[in-house]
């Protein structure tokens, strides 16, 4: 399935990285998570993503923030 918002999240790294971490929670694992920004880091925003418990190292981690696109 395919979710396109009509409204962009503004450019505010705590709405982004709360976001994030909140559709990580919600969507399935194979769900790519897409932004757009042209101030904060994709490499923030994809930290954001990895599920609670995890490290960026472990395996959960590496897939959570593999999924994570931006430009």
């Amino acid at each position: 399935m395919i979710v396109r918002p009509t409204q962009a999240a503004a450019e505010n790294v705590q709405l982004k990285t709360s976001l994030f971490a909140l559709l990580t929670a919600e969507v399935r694992p194979d769900t790519i998570l897409a932004t757009n920004t042209s101030s904060i880091s994709i490499t923030k925003i994809a930290a954001a993503a990895i599920p609670s418990g995890e490290t960026a190292a472990s395996e959960a981690g590496k897939a959570s923030t593999a999924r994570v696109i931006g430009e």
